[in-house]
């Protein structure tokens, strides 16, 4: 106990208490960002086209072209590394 070790303080007891003032622990650094999607080009945006001819529905249609053209520049882009 703490009175034991150190009777001469007058020590008779401790509270603690939580508080969120008061500043965290040093951690890690967070991890950097990741890199950002590469630009479709114009031949990815044609392959995108090409993968959504079946589709009737306009919008749906665009969705696809769009994500088949994000999906061939990612393929691009990690081929090129």
């Amino acid at each position: 106990m703490l009175a034991e070790e150190c009777p001469e303080a007058g020590v008779v007891g401790l509270r603690f208490s939580v508080a969120d003032h008061v500043p965290a622990a040093a951690g890690p650094p967070p991890p950097p960002a990741p890199p950002a999607p590469p630009v479709p080009s114009a031949v990815d945006r044609r392959e995108g086209e090409r993968a959504s001819e079946g589709v009737d529905d306009p919008q749906v249609r665009d969705l696809v072209a769009r994500a088949a053209a994000a999906a061939a520049a990612r393929l691009r882009a990690s081929s090129d590394t």
